[in-house]
This record gives structure tokens, C-alpha cells and sequence, in this order.
């Protein structure tokens, strides 16, 4: 997957949980990016390598990872969190940083401190973590994202288009994307029958009338 079409995947989940809680939408989109490789190393859906530890009840994936123990890199083996979809990736990982609060400092913290703090939190082991997720947010100028939701939230233009999709709609590929990755089927921009049906259930499994069209009230559930 190309970095761009990754990031419209990520950005309005993030944006919305920026919105609504004050961590950064580019803090939240570069970990995506580095944790998951732009979406290629997603074990059960994982973008965030969030481990499950006693406090986690769904399902699990073991995979092998990375720990950085006494500055030396060391492989071992680990439990991973697991979810039907990308989309309930992002809003899990949203929750964790909330439920914790050890990363409570996020919370109103400029992007650049938000990288540094959360190296310090504790939440990878890697020594250069922060500043990999800050080289990510430079090269492709994730801070613009809370600057356009910190300009929506004081009134200004919405920062994330969020049109009424349906079966045979055209020119909305990136948003297309989005709503496929949350309901879990392929990213391919096409809002098609499979897409349609994946929409339904995902409707019907959250309250809504399941008539595939993503309008006002399911994108608000979604980007939630």
C-alpha cells in the first residue's frame, strides 16, 4: 500500500479521536504507519503492535517482534491484540491510550512533545522511537491534520470530507477506502456489492439501519 493511500485510511479515525480526546491525529497516523510498516505487518488486524496483557479479553495473535533490552535488539516471541478489522484497530488503540494513565500526558500535547512523551511512557522499547515517528510526520506533513481539526473544532471548514457513499459511487476513492478498512474487507476503492454487504452487517452490528449507505449517522459511528 502507498503511504497516501495508507494515511486516508488512517487520518479520519484519527482526526475524530483528536477531536474528541486532544491527542494528536499525526501522532496517531505516524505510529499506524511505523508500527505496521504502511499497513504491511498487521497481524490480526494489529496496527498498532498493542500486546495483549491480562487487561485484553478478545483474541490473539503470536508473532515474533523486536524488544530492545539493555540497548540490544533481542527477537522473542509475543501476544498481540486481535480484531475483525483495521478500523476497530484504530478505535482500540484510541481506548489503550485512554484506559492508560501513564499516557494521559498525551492528552493537549503538541505532536512533536506527544512523540517524545510517549517514548518516555513507555510504550515501545525501541530507543529511537521518537524520533522515527517525528522523521514520519515531517515527510509527509501529518501535523497539518491537527492543525485542520483544531481549526474545525474552533469553527472553521471540517477538516475531513466525509461524503454519503453507496453501491456505484465514483470520484470518492479515498473515503471509499476508509469505510472498507473499518468494515474489514478489501481496500480497493470500489464501493461494489462485497463492500455494500460489509457495510450492512457492520450497520445492523452497531444500531443502524442496514441499508449499506454510509451517511451522516453511520460515518459518525464509524469515525467515533
Amino acid at each position: 500500500m502507498q503511504p497516501k493511500d495508507f494515511i486516508a485510511l488512517v487520518a479520519p479515525s484519527a482526526v475524530a479521536f483528536f477531536r474528541a480526546h486532544k491527542i494528536s491525529a499525526a501522532l496517531i497516523i505516524a505510529q499506524a504507519a511505523l508500527e505496521s510498516g504502511w499497513g504491511k505487518y498487521a497481524p490480526g488486524n494489529n496496527l498498532f503492535g498493542i500486546k495483549a496483557d491480562s487487561s485484553w479479553h478478545g483474541p490473539v495473535v503470536t508473532e515474533t517482534t523486536t524488544e530492545y533490552i539493555g540497548g540490544r535488539s533481542e527477537n522473542t516471541q509475543a501476544k498481540f491484540r486481535a480484531y475483525p478489522s483495521l478500523g476497530d484497530s484504530i478505535q482500540d488503540h484510541g481506548q489503550f491510550l485512554l484506559a492508560n494513565s501513564r499516557y494521559h500526558n498525551l492528552i493537549g500535547a503538541e505532536w512533536r512533545t506527544a512523540c517524545e512523551l510517549i517514548q518516555k511512557d513507555g510504550y515501545a522499547t525501541d530507543p529511537q522511537y521518537a524520533q522515527k515517528l517525528i522523521a514520519v510526520i515531517e515527510q509527509y506533513k501529518l501535523y497539518q491534520y491537527d492543525s485542520q481539526a483544531a481549526q474545525a473544532a474552533k469553527g472553521g471548514e471540517e477538516d475531513v470530507q466525509v461524503p454519503t457513499l453507496q453501491q456505484g459511487v465514483t470520484g470518492h476513492t479515498n473515503a471509499v477506502k476508509a469505510v472498507q478498512a473499518i468494515v474489514g474487507v478489501k481496500t480497493d476503492g470500489v464501493f461494489g456489492p462485497v463492500t455494500k454487504t460489509a457495510v450492512q452487517k457492520w450497520q445492523s452490528a452497531h444500531g443502524l439501519t442496514a441499508d449499506g449507505i454510509v451517511g451522516p449517522q453511520t460515518w459518525g459511528k464509524m469515525l467515533a
